[in-house]
């Protein structure tokens, strides 16, 4: 691969000369915070997946009445139907607590529960992960 770059780079000393006083080793606070400040690679579209277990639990409740019974969270039809308010008016910045709840859509279908999941999302904490990639068995 030849280029003007790398004629310039073999034709050039590779150690420039300090122009700073050699009397003075202490870096100045200036370049040190200017070296430890690193660009954020954060994408600008969130993908999140979610895989649940191969096949749903027999025995469960399978509507949100008896799903709300079954493990003693009597508020588990109110907060469903908050949250399908809540997806159907996206552009709605009032709090899901002021909202009449008879202004919620219900929701009386068949429901099936998972005792198992996992899901794979962006986790900027997380450096560890590949490209900060997270997952998590729930």
């Amino acid at each position: 691969m030849d280029g003007p770059h790398e004629q310039d780079m073999i034709a050039q000393p590779s150690i420039e000369e300090p122009t700073a006083n050699p009397a003075s080793t202490e870096p100045s606070a200036a370049s040190y915070e200017e070296d430890s400040v690193e660009p954020l690679d954060i994408p600008t579209f969130i993908k999140v997946h979610i895989m649940l277990a191969q096949a749903p639990q027999q025995k469960q409740a399978r509507n949100v009445a008896d799903l709300a019974t079954e493990l003693k969270l009597p508020q588990i039809p109110i907060i469903l139907r908050q949250f399908l308010y809540q997806q159907t008016h996206a552009d709605d910045n009032q709090e899901l607590d002021l909202i009449p709840i008879n202004e919620c859509p219900p929701y009386d279908g068949k429901i099936s529960v998972f005792n198992s999941a996992s899901s794979t999302f962006y986790a900027p904490s997380d450096l560890s992960g590949i490209h900060r990639m997270h997952r998590e068995y729930i």
